[in-house]
């Protein structure tokens, strides 16, 4: 059995520099968590906000509280958050996993969102992430890219790694997926929160990098507001039409491309890039 102080962090996310202590990563989410909304609030909303919130929020402040941690050297923090040299086959793991987790994460959020009656504020928010017509490059820069690095720097990069070195992999896995959830408000956006945020906690886990767990995310993301937005032609219907064949396929593309990332043979700890 693992003593308290035994570190059970992946080595990589180490990289030469220790890990933020699990006090001071949970302080750091609360900070950042609390300067996203402050600053998307005060900015009045949209996309541009959203984007200046997360990398100020999500991404800057968890690398300024490494900085003032005692890592002084980028080279540093990119390791400490596991943005070494990328794990290319569980990037292609990924990258299929995130293509059936968008519609899987959907029909889970569904009932709740009937059970809860929430659908007009579900709506509200799906128009501000989608920029309620914006062009479609932009929001999936805005609402697809950005929130992948940003969340995942401050989930899987800086704050699972802490919990996992003081309260074990599975037990630091639940907690972050629970405040990735918890941070997304909606109870239906939660659920669907939830289900991303396990999977790609299990990828940055299992490879030791923070590169898959971006890749699912950005996926994920870039198949929701594709569908969402209906701004490509000959997407939705097929989906709409089928939704039982639709549900099957994307269950399959995401114990793929799970089993496909999680297998992805780690190299020995080096503690270069």
């Amino acid at each position: 059995m693992a003593s308290p102080s035994q570190n059970l962090t992946p080595p990589s996310y180490h990289a030469g520099a220790a890990p933020l202590t699990a006090s001071t990563a949970l302080a750091t989410w609360c900070l950042a968590t609390a300067t996203f909304f402050l600053i998307g609030t005060s900015l009045g909303g949209g996309l541009g906000a959203s984007v200046v919130a997360q990398i100020l929020a999500l991404a800057l402040v968890p690398i300024a509280v490494m900085r003032l941690h005692g890592v002084t050297h980028l080279n540093g923090v990119t390791h400490l958050l596991g943005l070494g040299r990328p794990p290319w086959r569980a990037i292609a793991g990924a990258a299929l996993a995130g293509a059936g987790t968008w519609y899987v994460s959907l029909r889970l959020a569904v009932p709740i969102l009937d059970a809860t009656g929430r659908t007009e504020q579900a709506r509200d928010i799906s128009r501000a992430v989608t920029g309620d017509g914006a062009a479609l490059p932009w929001v999936l820069l805005a609402s697809a890219l950005v929130p992948a690095t940003c969340e995942e720097i401050l989930h899987r990069g800086m704050l699972l790694p802490a919990l996992a070195a003081r309260a074990g992999r599975v037990a630091a896995l639940a907690a972050v997926t629970v405040l990735f959830a918890v941070m997304h408000i909606e109870p239906a956006r939660m659920a669907a929160a939830a289900c991303i945020g396990l999977a790609a906690g299990i990828l940055a886990l299992r490879t030791r990098s923070l590169w898959p767990a971006i890749t699912l995310h950005l996926v994920n993301n870039v198949c929701a507001l594709v569908v969402g937005t209906e701004q490509v032609p000959g997407v939705t219907r097929p989906i709409a039409g089928h939704p039982d064949a639709t549900l099957a396929i994307t269950l399959a593309c995401t114990a793929a491309g799970l089993a496909l990332g999680v297998t992805h043979k780690i190299p020995p700890n080096t503690g270069q890039p």
